[in-house]
């Protein structure tokens, strides 16, 4: 199973994938990122997470699950000029805190309030391996309900 199928296992229908990047855009990432995001850009340039508006009964993107090549480029790049860090940002925990693929391949949250970094998984794959599958979370939200 690769990092994509472990996504969609996690988030179930309400993840999106992307168009893959042309092989032009391709040849640019491959000189700018880590291997492990050319992988997935790849297949699909971002993945985003979806829920059904209840109001118009259509999917809506509510977050990205893993950023565009463009987004990519453009917070990597402000953020390693503004404040100093190294790594690749390629996502955000929704908040306004991003998380950073670092140059060793551990994952860690950059905490921009407070100018900080926590680490959160030693690859990829154990970052997106240890949030619970979309089954879990859903037996959760029915036994909240009940409650």
């Amino acid at each position: 199973m690769d990092i994509i199928d472990l996504i969609k296992t996690k988030y179930g229908e309400n993840c999106r994938l992307r168009s893959p990047l042309t092989k032009s855009q391709y040849q640019k990432a491959k000189m700018k990122l880590p291997k492990e995001l050319c992988d997935i850009l790849k297949v699909s340039n971002g993945i985003d997470e979806i829920m059904t508006n209840p109001n118009t009964n259509t999917k809506i993107v509510i977050n990205h699950i893993i950023y565009t090549f463009n987004e990519i480029k453009t917070y990597t790049d402000c953020y390693n000029y503004e404040d100093d860090i190294e790594g690749f940002i390629f996502a955000d925990n929704g908040i306004g805190d991003v998380y950073l693929l670092k140059p060793d391949g551990s994952i860690t949250l950059y905490e921009e309030s407070y100018r900080s970094e926590t680490h959160e998984a030693d690859s990829l794959w154990d970052f997106f391996n240890k949030l619970p599958d979309i089954s879990e979370v859903n037996q959760i939200t029915s036994r909240r309900k009940n409650e």
